[in-house]
């Protein structure tokens, strides 16, 4: 009924805690990586709009789209503008 002196329930958490703890990190570090390339992402086509000489307007980045959008978006507007 019991292993090192430890009812077998007790056993039984401290496994499913640790279990726990490693879900919550790996999901805690896909999360982390997904936002810092989401950034990363956005941020190069900011530099690259600096360097074709337009102005930027609008730089957002909503990694989980909790708003009306996913992703990012980086706005400008000047000679390369679409608009």
């Amino acid at each position: 009924m019991s292993e090192g002196n430890r009812p077998l329930s007790a056993n039984f958490l401290k496994t499913a805690r640790a279990d726990f703890k490693s879900i919550l990190f790996i999901l805690g570090s896909f999360s982390f990586a997904w936002c810092l390339g989401l950034l990363v992402h956005e941020s190069g086509h900011a530099l690259a709009y600096t360097i074709l000489g337009t102005k930027i307007t609008r730089f957002s980045v909503h990694p989980f789209g909790l708003s009306y959008m996913r992703g990012g978006i980086c706005r400008y507007r000047g000679k390369y503008s679409m608009r």
